[in-house]
């Protein structure tokens, strides 16, 4: 079970490195500059990218790196992970897909043992964390306003979708989390956390599944939350 503690300094970062850089990964990249972030670009194939230098490997960056986003085909993140865990690395959002959403299961198995429990994963197939408090973002025009409304998706177009219905309204949030496949931290670990986070008042969610033997824990971290403060749940239908 990860910590309030644990899952807070996933919030707050003093860097983050991404993995796989690329022009197309401009919508992460781009706005967590903007706020103000310690980023690193890694891409072997690359000298710079959105005038930053790129490394050519994650062992490369000499100073400390709290939060890797993970942008390379599936099957090159489990040494991704590793590196990680030789980096010191505190976690890893994995957004590239190709795992358990197409049926590649011990690939995902494969990743969690490269994590040797010392990087904790949000993913894989995710957008991640916008949190206005640090400079996390996962896309374009994410207030730097700090509010009062948590979300947690497993969908990462819900996500985004979410944050713009919000924006247009006058919402601000505390915290949006898309997790997507869920291998290590999922809607259970997240929920838990925003029912103890101070800067969160009311907590939303889109589901469309969870693992085995996750749905009575959910069920019990939701009903002790829902004493503190609101929890509004959209689950997804089958198509």
């Amino acid at each position: 079970m990860a910590t309030f503690e644990e899952l807070d300094a996933l919030f707050h970062p003093r860097s983050v490195a991404v993995v796989g850089a690329t022009p197309g990964l401009d919508h992460f990249v781009l706005p967590m500059l903007e706020a103000g972030g310690r980023v690193f670009l890694v891409n072997p194939n690359r000298q710079e990218l959105f005038g930053l230098r790129c490394y050519p490997s994650l062992l490369e960056i000499e100073e400390p790196v709290d939060y890797v986003l993970v942008a390379v085909p599936a099957r090159l993140v489990p040494e991704i992970l590793r590196q990680c865990v030789r980096k010191g690395v505190r976690v890893a959002h994995i957004f590239s897909s190709g795992f358990g959403e197409v049926g590649e299961r011990g690939l995902e198995e494969e990743v969690l043992r490269a994590a040797e429990g010392r990087v904790r994963i949000i993913g894989p197939n995710c957008m991640g964390v916008y949190c206005p408090s640090s400079f996390l973002r996962f896309a374009y025009h994410q207030p730097p306003e700090p509010g009062e409304v948590g979300f947690i998706s497993q969908s990462g177009g819900q996500a985004v979708n979410f944050i713009y219905a919000g924006v247009v309204r006058g919402f601000r949030f505390s915290k949006v989390i898309s997790y997507g496949n869920g291998v290590d931290l999922d809607a259970v670990d997240f929920l838990r956390y925003l029912g103890e986070d101070p800067q969160t008042r009311v907590v939303g969610m889109y589901l469309e599944g969870l693992r085995r033997g996750r749905g009575r824990e959910l069920r019990r971290v939701m009903e002790e939350v829902s004493v503190k403060k609101p929890v509004v749940v959209l689950k997804g239908g089958r198509t």
